[in-house]
């Protein structure tokens, strides 16, 4: 843990890859964390998609 860092994670499951996440490491505390989990969210849904 770093003081004043805060980090935002969402799993990333890819059929037959181990367990991954996809992560975001801010400076301080996000303005609207629950927005930030959203979009995080859709990106690893996108990311599963693109990797068929």
């Amino acid at each position: 843990m770093i003081r004043g860092v805060t980090s935002i994670a969402v799993p990333l499951r890819l059929e037959g890859e181990p367990p991954a996440a996809l992560a975001v490491v801010h400076i301080g505390v996000p303005d609207d964390v629950a927005e930030l989990g959203l979009e995080m969210r859709r990106a690893a849904a996108r990311i599963v998609r693109a990797a068929g």
